[in-house]
């Protein structure tokens, strides 16, 4: 069986696994390059006090903690959706680090918000930086322990537990820092907020243990995870940037803090930045999700294809051996049953047979014989040529030598026979297999004897075509072909009878054996015909040349 192979279109994903490639490999120098800036970018700002610009904008507060809502939020449903299709603990942890981080958004930068009845820009420091601090240590645990799948089947449950568990060590943690607000260090911040210019006093040493402890957790979940791809628990690699971008706003706020207040600060813009890396990694996932499944749908739609005809093939095959079976289950017996009835008549009548009809039997014997070995030599080259590894011995044959073998490869065509050869062929090589090319011309010139008179000529002419083929055409005076009938003359198990032809045996191989074998060569095969007028078979064959050119110009 001949197996049609659907290439799969593979480029899409080369070119996403080269670009992620290229990506993965500048984060590590693009990640020292940002704790450099950060670390120049603080220093200015404790130093030079110009560097800390602060803008009295009121209106922008609101819609900067909204667009952070909903960066997170984003963030959390796309961490949650990768959580349910590969769960395990690493971004179960992503996820509650970033429920975490959403929930202490909401809280203080949408609901609550500077102006809360009862809050402090002191107490509004400590709530931003405890839940910050809270998801840090989410992530760094996220990115340190190993990948495994967890032992719960159910992991929605499991995110709902989780959930719930971190949602409330946050929310008592918030609770415990109000309540203790009275006893909380002071920071630099207790006065510098009431005052109109936003001015602030000396940063504390509390202000500093904020400000680098949430930056130093930032930028170790950042640091992991540039890790090479398969030792990283968080498959996020645009996390690392955004998580330095966090880190820079940590200490930012750390100098100027005007976080949930009714001015804006550099650290704000830091802020920003880091909501703004969140949106491009969320769109950078959803092109590369969008990729994958694209690629991965060309994949399935080509092995669809590629099934249906394998499928359509198998069912054309088991046809193939039922049409077979039953050919040779009829054709055989007509043979045999010739063959047994002739030798039981001899071995038992011979003396009284005279000498001349025992010659006509033996010779009845000799043509149902080689009418047997057609039959077989058909049914096992058809049977064969259904394997995908259909043997060919090709070799360099002269033309010539050929049609001289041809002419002698049925028996009883010698008288009939006329070949003609072009002078231009002479020379001529074709790569050919000897014998799959001579069982060609057999069946041709078979076709020939059964379907013309016996008073008429066989027409061998071998003629050069365009310099880059050979073409052997076999001519017989016959009743012709049916225009209706030439679509079928090469199929498997087809017999084309003119009117009066009915009886002439025959399996319905010979044309499609010679179709497949020449076919096979890099060759054609036609047939030229109407009803009452001469038939032209003919086929031609690659010469050595033109087929070593057409082998270089196939890619492999």
């Amino acid at each position: 069986m001949n197996t049609s192979v659907v290439p799969v279109t593979t480029a899409g994903l080369e070119t996403q696994s080269r670009w992620s490639m290229g990506i993965r490999m500048r984060l590590p120098s693009l990640f020292f390059a940002a704790i450099a800036l950060l670390i120049l970018w603080t220093v200015l700002l404790v130093a030079w006090r110009p560097a800390r610009l602060e803008i009295v904008a009121s209106g922008a507060r609101a819609p900067l903690e909204t667009l952070g809502v909903i960066a997170l939020a984003l963030t959390c449903g796309l961490a949650y959706v990768r959580y349910t299709v590969h769960p395990s603990d690493a971004m179960l942890l992503t996820v509650l680090a970033f429920v975490v981080l959403t929930a202490t958004q909401l809280a203080f930068g949408v609901i609550l918000g500077p102006d809360a009845q009862g809050s402090s820009p002191q107490l509004q420091v400590y709530y931003w930086a405890v839940g910050r601090i809270l998801a840090a240590l989410l992530l760094l645990l996220a990115v340190t322990i190993a990948s495994r799948e967890p032992s719960d089947r159910r992991p929605i449950w499991r995110f709902i537990l989780m959930g719930a568990d971190a949602l409330g060590i946050i929310a008592v943690a918030e609770v415990l820092t109000w309540g203790l607000r009275a006893k909380l260090p002071m920071l630099s911040t207790a006065s510098s907020f009431a005052q109109t210019k936003g001015r602030i006093g000396p940063l504390t040493t509390v202000d500093y243990g904020i400000g680098i402890a949430g930056a130093a957790l930032f930028l170790a979940v950042a640091g992991l995870q540039q890790r090479p791809k398969g030792q990283q628990a968080i498959p996020f690699a645009w996390l690392g940037p955004a998580l330095v971008l966090g880190a820079v706003a940590h200490i930012d706020y750390m100098v100027q803090p005007t976080v949930f207040a009714t001015r804006l600060s550099a650290a704000d813009l830091a802020r920003l930045l880091f909501y703004g890396a969140l949106f491009v990694g969320l769109l950078w996932e959803v092109q590369h999700a969008y990729r994958l499944e694209h690629d991965r749908a060309a994949e399935l739609a080509a092995s669809y294809e590629a099934e249906r005809l394998r499928v359509k093939e198998l069912e054309q095959l088991e046809r193939a051996k039922a049409d077979l079976f039953s050919l040779l289950t009829h054709e055989l017996s007509h043979p045999v049953s010739a063959i047994r009835g002739f030798a039981l008549t001899l071995s038992r009548r011979w003396d009284d047979l005279e000498d001349e009809l025992k010659r006509v039997m033996v010779a009845r014997i000799d043509g149902e014989s080689v009418r047997l070995r057609e039959l077989a030599e058909g049914a096992v080259t058809a049977a064969r040529m259904e394997q995908p590894d259909f043997p060919l011995s090709i070799r360099s044959e002269r033309v010539v030598e050929l049609a001289r073998e041809a002419a002698e490869a049925v028996p009883g065509i010698e008288e009939r026979l006329k070949v003609w050869i072009d002078p231009l062929v002479e020379e001529a090589v074709v790569p050919a297999d000897r014998a799959r090319i001579l069982q060609v011309f057999r069946n041709l010139f078979s076709n020939a004897l059964k379907y013309s008179r016996p008073d008429t000529p066989v027409v061998l002419s071998v003629e050069c075509e365009d310099g880059i083929a050979v073409r052997f055409s076999v001519e017989n005076e016959g009743p012709g072909i049916d225009p209706e009938s030439m679509p079928r003359l090469f199929q498997r198990f087809s017999r084309v009878r003119a009117a009066g032809m009915e009886q002439v045996p025959g399996s319905g191989l010979g044309l499609y054996i010679a179709r497949r074998i020449v076919e096979d060569h890099g060759g054609t095969i036609r047939a030229e015909s109407e009803p009452g007028c001469n038939a032209i078979f003919s086929f031609t064959l690659p010469t050595a040349g033109s087929a070593a050119r057409r082998r270089e110009q196939v890619p492999e």
